[in-house]
């Protein structure tokens, strides 16, 4: 990569222009003595003016730089180029990569007019260069930075792999900065890239386990919660079934004045117990063999309850019935629900 420093102020870097072989595209044999006589005519000012680095060979365009010398290093050609602000952004923002020399066979000297072999007449940014295996320009500050992200990847890619297991974060980091690396040490690290990526994901870690572990004892709460309130739903339901099965004994199954046919008022809840413990069939069918029981001399037996005892009885039943309504639908405890309807009642005592 062709480094370009700062000297007293100035971006200044020494790019390869030119080398000894062939330009394939140009179909152009260069030699070392054509590289010497290059070096020896720019110093001799042949050109007349300083050399501009320009755009695409737009020789009348903004200077991009300037070229201040050439010299010779083993079989290249190179130049060194103090850079301007459009030079330097071109560079960075990497609009144009590489240089391309503009050579004259023979051209005339600037004073006499006289022919001179092979002079060095201008330099361009170019991304199309007839050099090619160039390495590619880059400003002082993005070299150390590819220097930089190079070094803390390494070391980071060494610790990963002396993980026995790399979360799927770590993973994810190590290949962004991966792609930040040129694509000659990306190749480089591949296979250690390989070794991580194969490693299983990292357990989780500790204040993961307490949030989930507390969510898991929310959740068995809630639960909990969830079946308590089922069940007394349940309960209520049976409750309520109860003293539906019990208003129907008191009024089908239980002597009365008005029957003469039926339970003593001791049986009502052997009686109310045997009949939720049957279908609706079944209790259709106990209905009809109860008709069929024989009549009691109530004067002789005994009577059953006063009009007025049935009567009471039958307003706590009606307001047990209620109160197991209200706890049904507003999920509230049935002895709350019992305590206010009683008291709406004037049951309370």
């Amino acid at each position: 990569m062709a480094e370009v420093k700062s000297v007293d102020g100035a971006k200044v870097s020494d790019v390869e222009v030119l080398r000894v072989g062939v330009i394939q595209d140009r179909d152009l044999e260069i030699n070392q003595k054509m590289l010497e006589e290059y070096v020896k005519n720019f110093k001799a000012n042949v050109y007349g003016t300083e050399i501009q680095v320009n755009l695409e060979h737009n020789r009348g365009s903004e200077a991009a730089g300037w070229v201040k010398n050439l010299f010779v290093d083993g079989d290249c050609l190179m130049a060194t180029v103090e850079w301007t602000e459009l030079g330097m952004e071109k560079i960075e923002k990497k609009l144009f990569k590489f240089v391309s020399a503009e050579l004259a066979s023979r051209y005339p000297h600037h004073k006499s007019g006289k022919l001179v072999s092979n002079v060095f007449i201008g330099l361009a940014l170019t991304n199309t260069p007839a050099l090619k295996g160039q390495e590619a320009l880059a400003l002082e500050e993005q070299i150390n930075k590819l220097i930089s992200n190079a070094h803390m990847f390494k070391t980071f890619l060494q610790s990963l792999k002396e993980r026995k297991v790399v979360s799927k974060e770590d993973k994810a980091l190590m290949n962004t900065m991966l792609e930040e690396l040129p694509v000659e040490e990306q190749e480089e690290v591949k296979a250690d890239v390989a070794e991580v990526e194969a490693k299983p994901e990292e357990e989780k870690k500790e204040e993961e386990k307490k949030e989930e572990k507390k969510e898991g004892e929310e959740n068995l709460k809630d639960n909990v919660q969830f079946k308590a309130l089922q069940e007394q739903n349940v309960q209520l339901s049976e409750k309520l079934k109860k003293i539906e099965l019990k208003e129907k004994s008191v009024k089908d199954y239980l002597l009365s004045t008005n029957r003469k046919v039926g339970f003593q008022e001791a049986d009502l809840d052997e009686v109310v117990t045997f009949v939720s413990t049957l279908s609706e069939e079944q209790v259709k069918g106990f209905d009809q063999l109860f008709t069929k029981l024989r009549a009691v001399d109530l004067e002789v037996k005994g009577t059953s309850k006063t009009t007025e005892e049935l009567t009471e009885e039958k307003a706590y039943e009606e307001a047990d019935k209620e109160a197991a309504k209200r706890a049904d639908a507003t999920k509230r405890l049935l002895a709350d629900c019992l305590s206010e309807v009683y008291k709406e009642r004037g049951l309370a005592k």
